[in-house]
């Protein structure tokens, strides 16, 4: 009997990403704003990853390939809903490296995350050009919050 690659081929794995991932989440965020064409609009310096990784706002995930290597990240942080009363997750960044597409790291990221959120909910932006991330979130079951629009406001200083 002949088994195919695909039959003997791993589940993804996610393990939660801790300060020494930092390097990767780093490449990962710089990867995804030269996705959208946004480098002139990335900031974040490794210094200040790590400092959001160890004392909070953010926690982050990895997905590794079957030999433990990095092939996807998910940056995420807590958040509350007065509507629901429940905690709640905001996804910030989610990353799946280009050769790693299309073998489930990113829908078992977002199971992760799921799994996370328990009986809370989770919520990100995506561009609304961007048809390919769309139909593979709407995929995984989420779906376009109707009659809502995301605003931003930059702080005081």
């Amino acid at each position: 009997m002949t088994v195919s690659v695909r039959e003997c081929s791993l589940q993804p794995s996610v393990r939660r990403a801790t300060v020494n991932d930092a390097f990767i989440l780093h490449e990962h965020c710089a990867r995804l704003a030269r996705y959208h064409n946004a480098e002139e609009d990335f900031h974040l310096s490794l210094s200040a990853l790590r400092t959001a990784l160890t004392k909070g706002p953010c926690y982050a995930l990895l997905a590794l390939d079957e030999e433990g290597r990095p092939a996807g990240s998910a940056i995420y942080s807590s958040t509350f809903s007065t509507w629901s009363g429940k905690s709640n997750l905001f996804l910030e960044h989610l990353f799946v490296d280009p050769a790693f597409r299309g073998q489930g790291h990113g829908k078992t990221l977002l199971a992760q995350l799921r799994r996370l959120a328990g009986t809370g909910r989770i919520e990100w932006s995506v561009q609304a050009s961007n048809v390919k991330s769309i139909q593979f979130y709407e995929s995984a079951g989420a779906h376009v919050h109707d009659g809502w629009l995301e605003m931003r406001m930059e702080g005081a200083q």
